[in-house]
């Protein structure tokens, strides 16, 4: 058995992903991202609600964004052979900074439900994206450190 230090890990970990500049910027921007997103589902709510949608209206939207999330993870994979990885990143990030202030003009809970489709969309095509491209370019050996220490990153402000 292998004896294992914690504390070492989890420093080489955050050491290999400040040495990487585009997995460091991608860690930091996509935690800015998530931060912004993390508002999504309560700004739909109450936007909903604003326009006296019910509760089972409300439900739809989120059904539609949902199918939206379904419809993005099976084509990230599509967009990642397709589409080279610069391109994709920027064009789904501007995608997404072009979406979510549509909110501000959303008239009625169905094009709360096509805006929150598209976000639903764009959001798992650049993880399968990014993902995988991280993946790609980093050794056995620091996948999991990488991982956990880029997901810190990422995820640490949502809870904000």
């Amino acid at each position: 058995m292998i004896k294992r230090n914690l504390r070492r890990e989890i420093v080489e970990g955050v050491l290999y992903l400040w040495r990487q500049p585009l997995f460091r910027f991608m860690a930091f921007f996509g935690g800015g991202l998530n931060f912004v997103l993390a508002t999504n589902t309560l700004i739909v709510i109450v936007l909903a609600q604003q326009q006296k949608a019910s509760s089972i209206t409300i439900g739809l939207i989120f059904t539609i964004g949902s199918i939206g999330g379904i419809l993005g993870s099976v084509l990230g994979g599509q967009v990642q052979k397709r589409l080279p990885f610069g391109w994709s990143i920027i064009g789904f990030f501007w995608l997404l900074v072009l979406l979510w202030p549509l909110y501000a003009f959303a008239s009625n809970p169905l094009i709360l439900g096509i805006i929150t489709c598209g976000i639903f969309v764009v959001d798992p095509i650049l993880a399968v994206v990014y993902m995988s491209y991280r993946m790609a370019l980093t050794p056995d050996e620091f996948q999991g450190r990488l991982n956990s220490t880029h997901r810190l990153f990422a995820f640490g402000l949502r809870p904000i």
